[in-house]
């Protein structure tokens, strides 16, 4: 189970940076040919959690995966790297070599 490892991970180091992370949601309600919500919606979802000691709040709510790795080595080495646009991006898709700028609709 999950959370038995990183109970482990947090007993041997407990100033241990932990980041549990997907890559994407589920694709199970999306047609990659005519991408719509609700599939949409939940392809561009992520399981982020993060423990962060000595940073508390490091990670915004809305935190996508491009800016991680940057924020977490601005704060602990104390690098500069700028961030990325939190932009969300789609494709390609079948016949369509680019990509195409997702916007959530507002809840």
């Amino acid at each position: 189970m999950i959370t038995d490892a990183l109970k482990h991970i947090v007993a041997a180091k407990p100033s241990a940076v932990v980041v549990l992370l997907s890559d994407h949601g589920p694709e199970e309600l999306l047609d990659w040919n005519a991408p719509s919500e609700p599939g949409l919606g939940d392809r561009f979802a992520n399981l982020f959690w993060a423990r962060t000691p000595g940073f508390a709040s490091l990670f915004p709510d809305d935190i996508t995966l491009v800016n991680v790795l940057p924020m977490l080595f601005n704060a602990y080495l104390g690098t500069d790297i700028p961030l990325h646009g939190n932009d969300l991006w789609f494709g390609p898709t079948v016949g369509v070599d680019t990509f195409s700028r997702y916007v959530p609709a507002a809840p």
